[in-house]
């Protein structure tokens, strides 16, 4: 019941936490059956969260022993399908449970159950994939074993690619793949099971490497984020992709990340000249205050009380609703916000905390304030309305918010623009100068793909 009631609450959490949630395959996921989902692991409990929620399955959840210690964890976590793993890293000598652990992972695969498990072991927030550990392999297989070969286990992998899991309101893809039949790994299996596991652990790796942007390190993940920002848009307008298509999105990036180590491999120099130029130009946005998309428009041509008429009025309709959410909800984002920042050190963890926490001291507060409005204002609909208002407010205050920031940078530039129309019209140069730069590699590289077809 807990369990259930975790979900229905962190589904409607997801929705409100994420400014969109995009979905893919999610329907191949068998119905029935024993199941075991892998997943790449960038946001430590977020990652859980966001499949179990969005699952329809019931889910049990593999989970480091270290967060089984006190004794209020060992009664709750189990109530919440979460069985512990031990490992190396955390405790050599405590690694012999893990055999107590399989057994009841091939009990519950034995009954239909839905297995979960992050293969690649730790949690970091970066695009890359790690190595892959062979415990997803040896469960399902050992699983099979044990029950003479007749489960017809599948396991379904599930890329995880977020804009940014510990920042409100912005993106996750969830892409899922094609189920792999561990059947397919019986006769190996029989014959060397050291084999059939390495086999099956390289499935696994392959498919979640073809569903997430995998990069080779930090510094060709910053320099190719900078040039997603000069020049994916234009990429999208050209080919035509649609705009909310999440999958075509990743493509994109996963084509761009490979046109960038095609240059790192073979001109070095080139791609350094061109990282300096980028560093030079977003060092000089972020000393005036400015952000790319200002620049990534046509100068503008008419007065901020012509073209920006509207806006004044969106500002002025919206504040008293804004006002209101504003008050119903500063306390508890305040709250949650404070204790993120000076609570939890390890970063991969604060969008989850933030999320599920947020959760809870928000279901309080709403629950607060409608019994206060019950017997100090009127005891009746009318409080039950003010209450289910202050969600619906709380988000367009935010939405609020961020409009009235953005057109507070906008009308800065235009401002600026006015004042330093050369210093502007440089920096306008400077982006040209890049995107002409990578137009220009684009062909060459397109050249060269035409020349070595794969």
């Amino acid at each position: 019941m807990l369990y259930y009631t975790l979900k229905f609450l962190l589904r409607i959490t997801l929705r409100v936490f994420f400014n969109k949630v995009h979905l893919r395959n999610f329907d191949k996921i068998p119905a029935k059956g024993p199941l075991l989902i892998c997943a790449n692991h960038p946001s430590a409990f977020m990652d859980p969260i966001v499949i179990a929620a969005l699952t329809r399955r019931p889910i049990y959840f593999l989970a480091k022993a270290a967060v089984f210690k006190s004794k209020l964890s060992q009664w709750l976590l189990p109530k919440l399908n979460m069985i512990p793993i031990y490992r190396k890293q955390d405790d050599p000598a405590q690694m012999h449970k893990n055999e107590q652990t399989f057994e009841k992972c091939y009990d519950h695969l034995a009954k239909g159950g839905v297995l979960i498990i992050f293969p690649e072991g730790t949690s970091i927030t970066e695009r890359k994939l790690r190595d892959i550990k062979s415990g997803a392999a040896r469960i399902v297989l050992g699983a099979e074993k044990k029950y003479g070969y007749k489960l017809n286990i599948k396991v379904v992998t599930i890329g995880l690619n977020y804009s940014d899991p510990h920042r409100f309101r912005q993106e996750v893809f969830a892409n899922a793949d094609e189920p792999i039949a561990v059947s397919d790994y019986y006769t190996t299996y029989q014959a060397d099971e050291l084999k059939a596991v390495e086999q099956l652990t390289g499935r696994i790796r392959d498919q979640l490497a073809g569903q997430i942007v995998a990069l080779r390190d930090d510094d060709s993940d910053e320099l190719l984020a900078r040039i997603e920002t000069l020049y994916k848009d234009k990429q999208v307008r050209e080919q035509g992709l649609p705009e909310e298509d999440a999958y075509e999105d990743l493509q994109l990036t996963r084509r761009m990340a490979e046109a960038l180590y095609y240059f790192q491999d073979r001109e070095p120099d080139r791609v350094e000249a061109i990282r300096n130029q980028i560093n030079t130009y977003f060092g000089l946005l972020e000393r005036l205050r400015l952000n790319d998309k200002l620049l990534n428009q046509e100068q503008p041509r008419q007065s901020m009380f012509g073209s920006n008429a509207l806006d004044f009025l969106f500002l002025l309709l919206g504040l008293p609703l804004f006002i209101f959410g504003f008050i119903g909800n500063i306390l508890p984002f305040f709250l949650i916000d404070r204790f993120v920042r000076s609570q939890v050190k390890q970063y991969e963890f604060r969008g989850a905390v933030a999320m599920a926490g947020g959760m809870v001291l928000y279901l309080i507060w709403y629950i607060a304030i409608g019994i206060l409005c019950w017997h100090y204002l009127f005891p009746n609909w009318k409080a039950i309305a003010l209450t289910l208002s202050l969600l619906p407010a709380g988000m367009w205050a935010y939405y609020y918010y961020i409009r009235a920031r953005r057109l507070g940078k906008r009308w800065f530039y235009i401002a600026l623009f006015y004042k330093r129309a050369d210093l502007v019209a440089d920096l306008i140069k400077k982006r040209e100068a890049l995107v002409e730069e990578f137009d220009k590699a684009l062909v060459e590289y397109r050249s060269w793909q035409a020349a070595n077809p794969r």
